[in-house]
C-alpha cells in the first residue's frame, strides 16, 4: 500500500510530463519480473567497452581536464578497451536551479570546437572510440548533445537529445531530430541521451535501426526512481551501456549508477554511488 502511495503522488506531482502522448509509462511488473540469462556463448564479435561516473564540477576546464585523465587511466588499466563512454552534459552541470539557461548558454561550445579537438587526439593517441556529452552552440540554438570521436581522430557522430524534460527547456536546449547511429568494431551502435529512453518516438527509432547496443549517456538523480526510466534491454533487444554522473551539483544528488545490461535487461556490469568507470564486454553473433 505504501508503494501504491508512493506511486499515486509521484504520478501527480510529474504528470505535466508523463501525460505526453510520447511518453512510455512502464507497470511496476516489467521491473519485478526477473528477466531471463542471456546466452552469448556463440559470439563472433566482441566490443570491449568502459563507462565513466564523473563528479563534475561547473566549470568547463575542470571536468575536460578529468575526462582526458579517465581516458588515460582507462587505456593503461585495459589497453583493450575499444570504446569509452561518458555522461550527459560532461563539460558542467547538468541543471543549475538559479539560473539554468544563462549558465548553459555560459559553458556551450561548437562542434568542432575546444574540446572535440582535445579528445580528437586522445582518441587517435589511443586508437579508440570515445562518446562524450557536451552543450553544443550552433547558430541561435544550444543543444544538448553526445559526440562520438573515432580512432582517426574524426567526429563520427553528433546526437542531439530529441525528448527534453522540463530541466532541459528551462535550460533552454533546443530539440534534436533522430538517433544516431554507427558502426563501431562491426557492431550497430545507436546513442541516446537520458530522458530519450520514455519516448515511444525514440523507442521506434532504435527499434527500426536493427541497433545492437544502445550507449545511454544520462543525468540521473537520487529523486528519480528506476521505474521512471523504462527503456530496458528486454524491451528493445540490445545492450544498454549507461554512463551516469555522480556528486552533488547545486544540490541536487547523482546516483553515480553505471552499468552494462544485455539483449535480456542483465546487467553484466555495474557500479554506483562514486566515481569511477567499468570494463565490460559486449558480445554479438
Amino acid at each position: 500500500m505504501f508503494l501504491i502511495m508512493c506511486f499515486i503522488l509521484l504520478f501527480s506531482v510529474s504528470s505535466c510530463e508523463i501525460l505526453d502522448d510520447d511518453y512510455i509509462f512502464s507497470p511496476f511488473s516489467q521491473h519485478l519480473n526477473s528477466p531471463k540469462e542471456y546466452d552469448d556463448s556463440g559470439a563472433t564479435r566482441i566490443l570491449n567497452v568502459a563507462s565513466v561516473s564523473l563528479i563534475l564540477d561547473p566549470v568547463p576546464d575542470v571536468n575536460r581536464n578529468k575526462i582526458i585523465a579517465f581516458i588515460e587511466k582507462i587505456v593503461s588499466e585495459q589497453p583493450a578497451v575499444r570504446l569509452i563512454l561518458f555522461g550527459e552534459t560532461s563539460l558542467g552541470y547538468y541543471y543549475r536551479p538559479s539560473n539554468p539557461s544563462e549558465y548553459q548558454n555560459s559553458i556551450a561550445e561548437t562542434i568542432p570546437g575546444i574540446t572535440t579537438g582535445l579528445i580528437s587526439q586522445k582518441a587517435i593517441e589511443h586508437q579508440v572510440y570515445i562518446s562524450f556529452g557536451m552543450v553544443e552552440r550552433s547558430g541561435d540554438n544550444i543543444y544538448n548533445s553526445q559526440i562520438l570521436i573515432n580512432p582517426d581522430g574524426e567526429i563520427e557522430s553528433v546526437y542531439r537529445k530529441q525528448y527534453l524534460n522540463r530541466e532541459d527547456k528551462e535550460s533552454g536546449f533546443s530539440t534534436g531530430n533522430s538517433i544516431s547511429i554507427d558502426i563501431v568494431d562491426n557492431i550497430k551502435v545507436a546513442t541516446i541521451i537520458c530522458y530519450d529512453s520514455a519516448s515511444k518516438r525514440v523507442n521506434g527509432q532504435i527499434q527500426a535501426s536493427g541497433a545492437e547496443l544502445v550507449l545511454f549517456p544520462a543525468a540521473v538523480n537520487t529523486g528519480i526512481p528506476a521505474f521512471f526510466y523504462p527503456l530496458r534491454p528486454r524491451h528493445i533487444k540490445t545492450w544498454l551501456l549507461l554512463a551516469n554522473r555522480a556528486g552533488n551539483e547545486d544540490g541536487i544528488e547523482y546516483t553515480g549508477s553505471i552499468y552494462l545490461s544485455t539483449p535480456t535487461g542483465i546487467n553484466r556490469v555495474e557500479m554506483t554511488g562514486r566515481e569511477g568507470y567499468i570494463f565490460a564486454q559486449v558480445r554479438c553473433r
